[in-house]
């Protein structure tokens, strides 16, 4: 990795990390500091190949190419090794090193040091991540030897876009009170933090095996797509178009790529209010009104995704870690 400087004004760094097994990782970055006020945009760049995946498998296992239509009642022709080994029904795990992924991001950081009393942070992402090394979800594995052309799509963790700030206020309030007036109005400081990020994917799948490469499974494999999925005004009652999906013909896979579809965007604002009363020497007593999730606002998970099952495009879960607004009073004593 190689530096360039510009001066006490400004720094440009370039790199290029390499590694065994066709990872490589880019990063680019651009410091530009003006008086209290520093904006770090940033390039990054990720890609790897060869990636070993290693996933359980549903019974039966059938062949590694399903001759379409895959109608067959009896599934045992079409196991690849049924030929030989007629008595192994049951595949634990199936291992394949065709795995791969790729991210790339622009990483831009806003930032003013304390003066007059304000800082403030601000930090934004714009990325996308691709692979085809997901686990049994969204469908994958349905036919695990055509896993890394047909299950690429959108990585499970892709959150297109996050923002996160924060903001420190130490209010000019007392001036050159003494006294009574002066522990009342000075040592205030209000806070605030916020977070906004858009959902994550999911993919919509079938009640049951219609492409008949796990017989019995539910929630298995990918339906048709025949239309845009996407909905003008989403409601908690209509987050997507469910008309735009439909099983496929029995024994075919569906034309749907595995995680296209996004949930809802998540969002946050939390505030505080401090009284700091100073004490002897360097102690201080300070007292804190919190509140987490200020606005209440709801942030729900990605709706329901079984085609025909209960709720089929609804919201009907929050995600994980979600807290309606909350309230708390603290006392801290600093020395």
């Amino acid at each position: 990795m190689g530096t360039q400087g510009l001066g006490t004004q400004g720094l440009s760094g370039r790199g290029v990390f390499g590694g065994r097994g066709g990872d490589r990782s880019r990063l680019r970055r651009l410091d530009l500091i003006v008086a209290s006020v520093a904006i770090v945009p940033i390039v990054a760049g990720c890609s790897s190949s060869s990636i070993p995946w290693f996933g359980p498998t549903n019974p039966p296992q059938t062949a590694a190419v399903p001759p379409p239509p895959n109608t067959a009642a009896d599934p045992n022709p079409l196991r690849p090794f049924f030929a030989t080994v007629p008595n192994v029904t049951e595949l634990l795990y199936y291992v394949d090193t065709e795995g791969a992924s790729n991210y790339n991001a622009l990483q831009a950081s806003f930032s003013h040091s304390s003066q007059r009393g304000l800082t403030a942070t601000l930090n934004y992402t714009l990325a996308h991540g691709m692979d085809n090394a997901g686990q049994a979800d969204g469908g994958f594995g349905t036919v695990p030897a055509l896993a890394s052309t047909q299950d690429y799509g959108n990585s499970n963790f892709d959150v297109r876009q996050r923002a996160a700030a924060m903001l420190f206020y130490q209010m000019p309030l007392g001036g050159d009170s003494r006294g009574v007036r002066g522990v009342l109005t000075k040592g205030w400081q209000i806070n605030f933090a916020g977070v906004w990020s858009t959902g994550l994917p999911f993919t919509v799948l079938n009640a049951t095996d219609v492409s008949n490469t796990n017989p019995g499974a539910s929630g298995a494999d990918r339906p048709n797509q025949i239309a845009r999925f996407t909905v003008s005004n989403p409601t908690v009652g209509r987050s997507f178009n469910t008309e735009a999906f439909v099983a496929q013909a029995p024994g075919t896979l569906g034309s749907e790529r595995r995680n296209q579809l996004y949930g809802p965007h998540s969002r946050r604002v939390d505030a505080s209010l401090f009284k700091t009363f100073p004490l002897a020497k360097e102690a201080n007593l300070q007292f804190r009104v919190e509140v987490f999730n200020l606005t209440n606002t709801p942030n729900f998970a990605a709706p329901a995704a079984i085609l025909g099952g209960a709720h089929f495009g609804q919201l009907t879960q929050m995600t994980a870690g979600y807290t309606p607004r909350e309230m708390q009073l603290a006392v801290r004593f600093e020395f």
